[in-house]
């Protein structure tokens, strides 16, 4: 009885996974109802998206006029930009004026094409060799 024991637990964990494996006809079935979703989907989803279409060709125009106008100052302001991390969100003022603040704990801003800001003498003694 003890010699069958190991060979019966062997058995045992041999025949779960033969058990868990999926024939073909559960993958086709899991075929089927993947295709059934994706297309419920894609019947949901195409209605709207024609509209955006619709309204993209309506508003194009103005999209292209702002562009003409605004782009230069947009990137003009964005050159100025280092790095939008060292800005606070934007605060917009009653008078409807947007201000830009930096962190307090941003590194210095030096403007484009400037060389950096010397770093401020130390106070410690300078010993020449």
């Amino acid at each position: 009885m003890i010699r069958l024991m190991p060979l019966a637990l062997v058995a045992t964990f041999m025949a779960a996974p033969l058990a868990a494996q999926p024939t073909e006809d559960d993958q086709s079935l899991l075929g089927q109802g993947a295709d059934l979703l994706l297309r419920g989907l894609i019947e949901e989803v195409a209605p709207p998206l024609q509209d955006l279409a619709g309204i993209g060709a309506e508003y194009l125009p103005l999209f292209q006029q702002l562009a003409a106008e605004m782009g230069p100052a947009f990137l003009e302001v964005f050159g100025q930009i280092d790095s939008l991390s060292n800005y606070e969100p934007p605060e917009i003022l009653p008078n409807g004026d947007i201000l830009l603040r930096r962190s307090p704990d941003a590194p210095a801003w030096t403007p484009p094409g400037a060389e950096p800001a010397p770093a401020a003498p130390s106070s410690r003694p300078q010993v020449e060799l």
